[in-house]
């Protein structure tokens, strides 16, 4: 069980970043504190089985994988890896997942992608200890760089240097792996090569009868506090409980989407039979909600490219709708807060207020234009779309609550007024066509018990 000079120089570097963290931290005892509740949390009887159980099937499919001629000792440090490194976050990942579907999606695109196939093939030529050693430490630098830099809007620049630069280092480990491994194809056991990358993907793909079991249960429990905080009562009854487990027919995309508002219906039913039929018209209302969102889905898709309104006067492609409302919303809420402690004065830099979460809703560049005018007592901020359509915000500093939008097939003209073309402001009849006041968000994954009734009549026939 052999490591690579890339597995210790990871080691390495790993000991050291710890070490350096006790030499070089003047509050020792905080991170004596802050490991002390990292070992208190996993020694936690619901961490270390259910990890427990990871590993116990881990060694069962081994121990069965073996027994086929599929696993010998010599995989054993792989096979750690593999349970340690991908088994582990993939077991963390289902609980937070909605569906079965979700599970293997994030096991197929972030375990079993691209990336890992480039680095399985990377791993076939390592470089010499110190070269990893140097080479790692300035990945790990450069990444935190990045990381760090796009949290603020000024920094951007030098994030996207870093970025370019770990594009240019991975370009030239993967030439000088090719390079490698052409000189050297005789001298590698291709055969062993093979069973390493076959195990990265049959036994991560075989942890999904555990994984995705334990992702219910989780989900599963966070259903029972909503109902019981749904229902507002302190005890919930033992029929209710059964009713609701068995009501989720074992799938996680029922599970995952129970809401405190389902839990009331649930909890004041008196018998077993009366929570059953809750729990039926709940799948019901999960199914309905996907085949809403398939269907807003399908029609979006429909819409790419169509220019002009439908017969309610609402824009066709309504791509980056809403990103650019949440987007111009922060801005309006940014300018508000600076002009009340500026003297009834914008911003002329209003981006510099908002986080870089909300950027990056957009894509880059995000094509957001801002002006200023009166001596920065009025402001605006406007968008296009990618379907075509400008969306625009602003206020004045007569009236800092007053909240102005925009919406048209050319960028505004005037700021905010009454008599400036295409603004109106919220709350207000206007004769433009109201695209703000349409809502552009994801659908809900599940209908609620009032909703799902109004559906309910809609669908009986009149006499």
């Amino acid at each position: 069980m052999e490591l690579s000079t890339r597995e210790l120089a990871s080691i390495i570097i790993f000991i050291s970043i710890v070490a350096l963290a006790f030499v070089l931290s003047k509050d020792r005892q905080s991170i004596w504190k802050s490991l002390a509740n990292l070992v208190e949390a996993f020694l936690a009887w619901k961490v270390w089985s259910v990890i427990l159980v990871l590993l116990l099937y881990s060694v069962a499919i081994i121990l069965l994988a073996a027994s086929l001629g599929f696993w010998t000792v010599e995989l054993l440090k792989d096979t750690i890896i593999v349970v340690l490194f991908t088994g582990i976050p993939l077991l963390v990942a289902s609980m937070s997942k909605k569906s079965g579907g979700e599970i293997m999606k994030y096991l197929i695109v972030e375990i079993l992608g691209v990336t890992a196939f480039l680095v399985a093939y990377i791993n076939l030529a390592p470089f010499a200890l110190w070269g990893e050693l140097l080479l790692q430490a300035a990945v790990a630098f450069l990444v935190m760089c990045a990381a760090v830099g796009r949290l603020d809007p000024k920094t951007k620049s030098a994030a996207k240097v870093c970025d370019f630069l770990l594009g240019i280092a991975g370009i030239g480990v993967f030439i000088y792996t090719t390079w490698f491994v052409l000189s050297n194809l005789n001298a590698f056991n291709w055969a062993q090569e093979g069973q390493v990358f076959a195990l990265s993907v049959w036994l991560p793909l075989l942890l999904i009868p555990v994984v995705y079991p334990i992702g219910f249960i989780a989900a599963s429990e966070t259903a029972m506090l909503r109902l019981r905080f749904g229902s507002g009562q302190k005890k919930i009854g033992r029929r209710a409980k059964f009713a609701l487990v068995l009501g989720f027919h074992g799938r996680l995309r029922f599970a995952s989407r129970f809401r405190g508002d389902w839990g009331a219906e649930v909890a004041k039913e008196k018998t077993y039979r009366g929570a059953r039929r809750v729990m039926k018209e709940y799948r019901m209302a999960v199914l309905q909600a996907a085949k809403d969102i398939r269907a807003k889905r399908l029609h979006a898709k429909k819409m790419v490219g169509a220019q002009g309104v439908d017969e309610d006067g609402h824009w066709l492609d309504r791509r980056e709708f809403q990103e650019t409302k949440d987007v111009l919303t922060s801005l309006w809420f940014s300018q508000m807060g600076f002009a009340r402690n500026h003297k009834s004065r914008f911003s002329d830099e209003p981006l510099s207020l908002l986080l870089s979460s909300e950027l990056r809703k957009l894509p880059e560049p995000h094509g957001v234009e801002v002006r200023t005018a009166n001596g920065r007592r009025t402001w605006l901020a406007y968008r296009k779309t990618i379907g075509g359509l400008y969306l625009a915000i602003g206020s004045r500093a007569d009236n800092l609550n007053e909240e102005w939008q925009y919406a048209g097939v050319d960028a505004p003209v005037g700021f905010p007024g009454r008599k400036e073309r295409g603004w109106r402001t919220v709350g207000t009849e206007s004769d433009q066509s109201d695209e703000w006041a349409k809502s552009d968000r994801e659908l809900p994954d599940v209908l609620s018990p009032d909703d799902l009734r109004l559906r309910a009549v809609d669908r009986i026939p009149s006499h």
